[in-house]
């Protein structure tokens, strides 16, 4: 029996997220894939996530978002999580100026026509050698169009909600690998960086050269190969 590993994807992403780590991923492991659950609650969202996943000592894999919402289930449900990976994500809050740029997207959602976002827009949160993949373009904006205007809502005001976790993972003894993009601009690398200062043992980092932000379209192998090891 394979050993099951869990995704949970990030904002405005679904499935079709992990579709090419999958092929390298199958052989080895049962891919169960979860959604971020619909509320603003990060403890309501932990006890979604806690009755989908059955066992206890699970592997998860949390992109952006998911990832925030995996660290916050990891910490809370310890027994549930044998080892987490977070992909482009971390356990900070959102600075007051990401906030407002989000407030800003969803009142323009709700005053324009609801539409994927711009092949210009996507270029910004992927690798510069992946501008010309149309496969991937077509993907995020499919996945943005198909979750819609309600989801798109209620997963931002989610972002306005969070809580620095940083003590609490420097006191969890569970392993932690965060892979990331060095030129990510959506990710706190400021706390990721006071995390390597107080890591122990249990946490291991991994850092791409990229500016991509959707690492698990621009480097499945290179994840999957990580995810493989252990």
């Amino acid at each position: 029996m394979k050993e099951k590993l869990y995704f949970i994807p990030g904002l405005m992403c679904d499935e079709r997220l992990w579709s090419r780590m999958a092929p390298y991923l199958e052989n080895k492991y049962e891919l169960i894939y979860l959604n971020i659950p619909h509320t603003l609650n990060f403890d309501e969202m932990s006890e979604i996530i806690n009755e989908q996943i059955k066992e206890d000592n699970s592997k998860l894999v949390g992109f952006s978002l998911g990832g925030y919402a995996s660290l916050y289930f990891s910490l809370k449900y310890p027994n549930k999580i044998s080892k987490l990976y977070l992909l482009a994500a971390s356990g900070s809050v959102s600075s007051q100026k990401e906030i407002n740029r989000r407030r800003e997207m969803m009142i323009a959602s709700r005053e324009y026509d609801f539409c994927a976002p711009t092949i210009d827009k996507i270029k910004t949160l992927i690798d510069e050698n992946s501008y010309d993949d149309k496969e991937m373009i077509s993907i995020i904006q499919d996945m943005f169009l198909d979750l819609g205007r309600d989801t798109f809502e209620m997963q931002l005001q989610a972002t306005f909600e969070r809580e620095n976790l940083l003590e609490k993972v420097i006191n969890n003894d569970k392993p932690l690998h965060i892979i990331y993009g060095d030129k990510d601009r959506l990710v706190d690398d400021n706390w990721i960086k006071l995390l390597e200062e107080k890591r122990d043992k249990n946490i291991s980092f991994t850092c791409i050269e990229t500016t991509s932000h959707n690492i698990p379209l621009d480097f499945p192998k290179e994840i999957s190969e990580i995810l493989l090891k252990d």
